[in-house]
């Protein structure tokens, strides 16, 4: 903690996040033709599911917001679970 002036309160130091893409994945030769469409489709249904959980959590719950996490991460526990049992079954 670390004080401005004498009798001030603590301020507290704010993290700063950036996630940068594989320099691979940016560069539009690295990637094949045929799973580029693959990747693109991945892409638009990962931004899809991150704004609708972001609106759900902003305004379908009432005066409660929700951190797109929470609402992602409620959707989303559920399908992994369906996928690893369904791999289980399928023995892969």
């Amino acid at each position: 903690r670390r004080c401005t002036q004498p009798g001030s309160p603590p301020t507290r130091k704010r993290r700063r996040s950036f996630v940068h893409p594989h320099p691979e994945l940016s560069s539009p030769t690295s990637v094949s033709r045929r799973a580029s469409p693959a990747l693109a489709a991945s892409a638009a249904v990962g931004a899809a599911l991150t704004i609708g959980a972001d609106v759900v959590g902003q305004h379908a719950l009432g005066p409660v917001t929700a951190p797109v996490g929470v609402v992602t991460g409620l959707v989303g526990a559920p399908y992994l679970l369906l996928l690893l049992a369904r791999s289980e079954r399928e023995g892969r």
